[in-house]
């Protein structure tokens, strides 16, 4: 039996048993991403207010004034401002069906 993991074009086909690798995989990076689950979430403001630098330089390089976006591109690529240039630049070209506008 096949399963098909994910939606649309872009979904995962996995064998009987893969679907629950798959998601035992996305818990343990959401874990591994969220850190220690007692101290606080750091929030869009945060990034935007104390990683200026950062949130200019991804929105420098993705082409795109968007504060609030690129802050929100830098968490998803886990502080990594060549992925979140790169997430800004993927918004911009193809807008409302781009992963950030998703959340």
């Amino acid at each position: 039996m096949t399963l098909v993991y994910g939606s649309g074009v872009h979904g995962v086909r996995c064998s009987k048993g893969g679907e629950q690798a798959l998601q035992n995989a996305e818990a343990l990076l959401a874990a591994w991403h969220r850190g220690d689950p007692a101290g606080p979430k750091l929030s869009l403001t945060q990034i935007k207010e104390q990683w200026q630098l950062a949130v200019n330089r991804v929105m420098a390089e993705g082409s795109l004034y968007a504060p609030e976006l690129a802050a929100l591109a830098i968490k998803l690529a886990w502080g990594d401002q060549v992925e979140a240039a790169f997430l800004l630049r993927v918004y911009r070209i193809k807008g409302e069906h781009s992963r950030l506008s998703n959340l």
